[in-house]
């Protein structure tokens, strides 16, 4: 009975998102390889475009900005809010056959999406060597 008491106390029945927002993966993102390209699309709602800074290192790419909530919302007394306010920075490797200068943006109804092209990569060659 004791065991069954103590597994009760230990369980978080409500959890439900309440409590610190986990920006770790937030803005969301989808990545798709097509044959000549990579296409990334981030998940931005309600985001102002000015409040976005993007760049890219070599083949690290990182999203950065505010999400910024309205003055009337800070004085009301929330039952439950999923909405993710505040900064954010999400860092995405990307693969090295990408070609950074050709790099393509745009930001439309809330959605990033960055059209990156691939390099060519020629095969390797093999030759068969004699063992001496």
């Amino acid at each position: 009975m004791q065991q069954m008491i103590n597994q009760m106390m230990t369980q978080n029945f409500f959890h439900d998102g309440f409590g610190k927002f986990d920006n770790i993966n937030y803005p969301k993102l989808n990545m798709e390889e097509l044959k000549d390209k990579y296409i990334l699309k981030f998940e931005l709602a309600g985001m102002d475009k000015k409040n976005i800074k993007l760049s890219l290192k070599d083949t690290i790419l990182v999203l950065e900005g505010e999400r910024k909530s309205s003055k009337e919302d800070k004085s009301k007394d929330y039952v439950k809010q999923e909405m993710f306010y505040g900064k954010f920075k999400r860092v995405v490797q990307l693969p090295d056959n990408i070609i950074v200068n050709k790099m393509e943006n745009k930001f439309e109804n809330g959605i990033l999406t960055l059209s990156i092209p691939k390099k060519k990569v020629s095969e390797p060659k093999y030759r068969i060597l004699k063992i001496n």
